[in-house]
């Protein structure tokens, strides 16, 4: 289990630090916020680092907005499943993506997500994990929300997602493997040698 403080809110961000990825963007969201409830929220940033200068740029970046950005870089899938597992949400503001694999894996462990709609990472999620791409007032009443939620349970870390745990379970290798039979049966059906 990460070491979090149960009294704070934990947020979630993967990837590198490519300007695509939108880093900067949850960074300015989270230090537009009051000063009350940026004080209680740490964002938790995993993923090999593109490079030093933009390591450099965002924690800079994070210190003159005062939200405190624990910087994890690369870490062992077990340590990212464990975060994923008890932080309080994943953002994945992602201006372009192939896939979006951070999403359906933070949803595989139950963690709540929120999106830009936008790229493939808005193709997973429901509905209610959507926003409207970089709407800054969206993004900060959605993290306002999910502060109010942790409030509310107190001082026990949330539970999993259950509808996302659903979402993610299409994502199975079964069922990836069955629906890859039925293509290339479709195929080999249509091209007879």
């Amino acid at each position: 289990r990460p070491d979090l403080s149960e009294d704070l809110l934990h947020l979630l961000v993967v990837g590198s630090e490519d300007r695509r990825k939108a880093i900067g963007f949850v960074l300015d969201v989270i230090g537009e916020l009051e000063d009350e409830i940026r004080d209680r929220i740490v964002v938790h940033k995993v993923g090999a680092e593109s490079n030093s200068l933009a390591e450099k740029r965002l924690k800079e970046h994070a210190s003159k907005l005062n939200v405190n950005l624990r910087w994890h870089g690369k870490v062992e899938e077990e340590n990212l499943i464990a975060l994923e597992q008890h932080c309080d949400a994943l953002l994945f503001p992602s201006a372009a993506e192939g896939f979006g694999f951070p999403v359906v894996e933070a949803m595989a462990s139950g963690c709540p997500v929120l999106v830009n709609d936008l790229g493939a990472q808005n193709e997973h999620p429901p509905q209610s994990c959507i926003l409207p791409a970089f709407d800054k007032s969206s993004w900060k009443e959605a993290i306002v929300k999910l502060d109010e939620e942790r409030i509310a349970r107190g001082s026990s870390f949330r539970a999993p997602r259950v509808d996302l745990l659903d979402v993610a379970s299409a994502y199975s290798n079964a069922i990836i493997g069955h629906q890859h039979q039925i293509a290339y049966d479709t195929v080999i059906r249509s091209n007879p040698s």
